[in-house]
């Protein structure tokens, strides 16, 4: 992927990856937390500009790459433009976004002032072909790069907001309290008898004099909205995920030039989407361990599928629905059996004896000796321009993530993140085409 990405881009690319002991390898790169106060070791691959770092998190590796003044790149005389995370295996869809690793790491690069990009392989499968998702993210980088370019009105856009300026924070389209959101009357006072003034707090970076009176949100159309995204994201305030589903292909009128032919009448092989919804069934079940044996049929289907045959034996008020992989658009024919808790509890509480529910709610308080935590089953409930419903599409996801938290004042407006849905012809975000 990197030889493609310097000859498809014509730049400089520079791949810093965690080295650990063949056993912590996989933890280590999955890591989104800092090694404070450990030296650690940086030893070169053959490849060029490839280094490993040994006993790093990915977000170890990040900071070491980028950093001003003793990073990786400024040792090579090179200043960084953008951060890709990945390609990582497995998905990163629905809720499932926030723990993720490689998302985890591409938002705190965000929030070092860098464009950043995660990148994912919608299969956890390890005999899924990353050939797809490879190729779906040189697709995107390509437009990535363009929108870049034109934020910084440069061919090559340096990351201007790292290290990040602290003041004046930027406000359009943002929660920026007594610019785009009314700030509330007893906020912007010191009636209430605390000794905290938001006027006295210049990290804030907002006008607090507004106080509940005349002053409105300001409305922006889409045209603003674009160039709000396209500048949140050139400063780090946004970043993107991709999910690339197994079965993925490019269109057959795709070329590699950076911006898509209007009118084109090929099918979208992308969806500029958001999270979608999904709902894990996990299932805790009270008992010894089941053994490992392999003359064990029970053991062996809940390793296969994560669901015990003893749990659908006793549970006579679960459903099935159709089962579908992210492997896969179309769901398979048996189904996959979910349990309905709240149904089977009632049922039971009405056909029980008085006796019998005495003596059910002393099995309830004794302490099981151990438990086992099944995977259940992951349940996906259709939202509108859901992530989940465009890879199962065969579609290759591109959600717009916010880089810091609800709230916070360099967060985006919902009304912002929705415009972010706009798609061109080819499915990627419409507000990363100037």
């Amino acid at each position: 992927m990197i030889s493609q990405v310097r000859q498809q881009l014509e730049c400089e690319a520079v791949i810093v990856q965690p080295s650990a002991a063949p056993g912590a390898a996989a933890a280590a790169a999955a890591a989104a937390d800092y090694s404070f106060d450990q030296e650690l070791q940086i030893t070169p691959q053959l490849e060029p500009h490839t280094y490993s770092v040994h006993g790093a998190s990915a977000a170890d590796c990040v900071l070491c790459a980028v950093d001003q003044k003793a990073g990786l790149l400024a040792a090579l005389g090179l200043s960084p433009v953008l951060v890709v995370v990945g390609v990582h295996r497995g998905p990163a869809l629905g809720s499932d976004i926030d723990s993720c690793a490689a998302v985890a790491v591409a938002r705190q690069a965000a929030q070092l002032g860098l464009p950043a990009v995660a990148s994912c392989l919608a299969s956890p499968s390890a005999a899924a072909s990353m050939q797809p998702a490879v190729d779906a993210t040189l697709q995107l980088l390509q437009r990535v790069v363009g929108c870049l370019r034109q934020a910084r009105h440069s061919s090559w856009p340096a990351a201007a907001n790292m290290p990040r300026a602290h003041f004046p924070f930027p406000e359009a389209g943002r929660w920026a309290l007594g610019k785009e959101l009314p700030l509330p009357q007893q906020a912007s006072s010191s009636s209430s008898g605390s000794t905290w003034h938001p006027d006295d707090c210049w990290a804030l970076g907002e006008d607090n004099s507004w106080a509940g009176s005349s002053r409105q949100p300001s409305s922006s159309h889409a045209a603003a909205a674009a160039d709000i995204l396209r500048r949140a994201f050139a400063d780090g305030d946004i970043l993107l995920c991709l999910n690339v589903p197994p079965t993925w292909k490019p269109s057959s009128s795709s070329s590699s030039s950076s911006s898509s032919s209007r009118g084109s009448s090929a099918p979208p092989v992308f969806a500029s989407t958001r999270p979608g919804v999904l709902w894990h069934c996990y299932q805790v079940e009270a008992g010894p361990a089941e053994p490992t044996s392999s003359s064990s049929s029970s053991s062996r289907f809940a390793r296969q599928t994560g669901t015990s045959w003893r749990t659908q034996e006793q549970d006579v008020f679960g459903r099935s629905l159709p089962s579908s992989s992210f492997s896969s658009s179309q769901p398979v024919v048996t189904g996959a059996f979910v349990q309905q808790d709240n149904t089977d509890k009632v049922a039971a509480s009405l056909r029980a004896e008085p006796w019998q529910q005495q003596q059910q709610q002393q099995q309830q308080e004794e302490v099981p000796a151990s438990l086992v935590i099944r995977r259940g089953t992951l349940l996906n409930d259709h939202a509108t321009a859901g992530d989940v419903e465009a890879v199962f599409s065969s579609r290759a996801a591109v959600s717009t993530l916010q880089a810091w938290p609800v709230g916070h004042p360099l967060s985006l407006r919902d009304a912002v993140l929705a415009a972010a849905l706009d798609e061109d012809d080819a499915g990627l975000p419409a507000w990363l085409t100037p």
